[in-house]
């Protein structure tokens, strides 16, 4: 069975090795194949289109050493991106925890996206509420909360979800993939409130402003 090298963006195994386990020829074109891969990690599926003089399936070697052509892949990996307008420290932080979730590192991801709260609240307490700045992160949301800079039901999704958070800064506490899924979307969520949103919305006033 062919192989090819990939990271795989079902897993995020980086550099894995996806093994082809069907392929047919295409009905127009003797040289292209319809391929059927597999990460050996995940066993997750990948469809293919193949090019060159050869089956990927009875190809017993690396097919991009062969005379066989990947012309078509798919899915392939995206990379991360944190919610518009995010402030760049803010969003390198939030891209690790992204990075780390697509690995299935369940307690880094965690650790990642409280870290980046803690970096996106602070930032906003000291623009619109210093006297929080210096609070503990969940106090902190609290005190944004109470002043109307975030709503009451966030405020009520931020404790639900500190438990995680505060597990994942002691190394013998190991989080679950229902732990990271829920400190992602508290973290995105607070994201595109805090920035992605306000950003939208002064592009628009721009946008209007400057219309005849």
């Amino acid at each position: 069975m062919g192989l090819i090298v990939r990271d795989c963006p079902h897993c995020g195994a980086g550099h894995t090795t996806l093994t082809c386990v069907a392929a047919s020829v295409h009905p127009r074109d003797e040289f292209r194949q319809r391929a059927l891969f597999s990460c050996n990690a995940c066993f997750a599926p990948f469809a293919a289109m193949t090019h060159g003089d050869g089956d990927p399936l009875k190809t017993l070697v690396n097919l991009e050493r062969s005379q066989i052509r990947i012309a078509y892949l798919t899915p392939s990996v995206t990379k991360p991106e944190a919610p518009q307008h995010t402030p760049q420290p803010i969003a390198k932080r939030y891209v690790e925890a992204e990075d780390s979730f697509r690995r299935q590192k369940w307690t880094s991801a965690v650790g990642m996206y409280r870290s980046t709260l803690d970096l996106a609240t602070k930032d906003v307490a000291t623009k619109l509420l210093p006297a929080a700045a210096g609070m503990k992160l969940f106090a902190r949301i609290e005190a944004l909360a109470t002043d109307n800079i975030i709503t009451n039901a966030m405020k009520d999704w931020a404790h639900h979800v500190r438990g995680a958070g505060n597990d994942a800064l002691h190394d013998d506490q190991e989080m679950s993939e229902e732990d990271a899924v829920q400190m992602r979307l508290f973290t995105e969520t607070f994201l595109q409130y805090a920035y992605e949103l306000p950003g939208e919305v002064a592009a628009r006033k721009g946008q209007t402003k400057a219309s005849p």
